[in-house]
């Protein structure tokens, strides 16, 4: 097994994905209420989302440094066309 499994890191970061997932999932289910909230509530959101996804970006960065870790290029070597 591939060290970078055992560090805690890296279960971090799954977990950090799964949340940002589950909250666009919420977002989609309640569009309806979002549409309806007002400018200042649109704009927290939209700060709170910058910093999550931000967060993910610098633990991608991180896990390509220190692990070699790279799934984008993972995703695009095992495709052949």
């Amino acid at each position: 097994m591939h060290t970078i499994y055992l560090t805690p890191s890296l279960y971090s970061h799954l977990f950090n994905a799964f949340f940002l997932f589950l909250a666009v999932v919420i977002f989609v289910l309640y569009f309806p209420q979002v549409k309806k909230m007002n400018s200042y509530e649109l704009i927290s959101i939209s700060l709170l989302t910058s910093i999550a996804i931000g967060i993910h970006g610098i633990s991608h960065l991180g896990l390509e440094k220190i692990y070699n870790y790279n799934p984008y290029h993972l995703l695009v070597s095992s495709v052949t066309i």
